[in-house]
C-alpha cells in the first residue's frame, strides 16, 4: 500500500509535511485510513515498532542499535525485549541434538 502513494520529489518522507519541511504530524488519521484499507482492524503504529524489535533482536542486532533505531533515549526501554535474545546455550543444545533452531521469538 506505501508504494502506491504518490511522491514528492521534494521530500524523502513517506508521509511528507503538507507545508514547510519534515514529516506530516496528522499520523493517527491516516493510520486509520491504512489499517480500514488493509483490513488490518486493531493494528495499531506502536504495533509495527514492537514487531521491527522484537524481529531485530531474535535476528541478533545489538539492544543497544535497536533502541537508537527506535529513537529510545533509555536502555531500559529497549531492555523489555532482552528475553527475545539469541541464546547460544541453547543453540548449541539445538545443534548437539541434530534439531533446527526454532526460529519464532516465542521459543527463546
Amino acid at each position: 500500500m506505501l508504494t502506491k502513494l504518490p511522491r514528492s520529489a521534494a521530500s524523502t518522507w513517506v508521509f511528507p509535511a503538507s507545508r514547510g519541511k519534515g514529516y506530516h504530524l496528522g499520523v493517527p488519521a491516516i493510520w486509520r485510513k491504512l489499517v480500514r484499507l488493509a483490513g488490518l482492524d486493531g493494528v495499531r503504529l506502536r504495533d509495527l515498532r514492537h514487531g521491527f524489535a522484537s524481529f531485530a533482536i531474535v535476528d541478533g542486532d545489538s539492544l543497544y542499535l535497536v533502541g537508537k533505531v527506535l529513537g529510545h533515549t533509555q536502555a531500559s526501554t529497549t531492555q523489555r525485549y532482552a528475553h527475545l535474545q539469541f541464546d547460544p546455550v541453547r543453540a548449541e543444545a539445538c545443534l548437539k541434538r541434530d534439531k533446527p533452531l526454532p526460529c519464532s521469538a516465542h521459543a527463546y
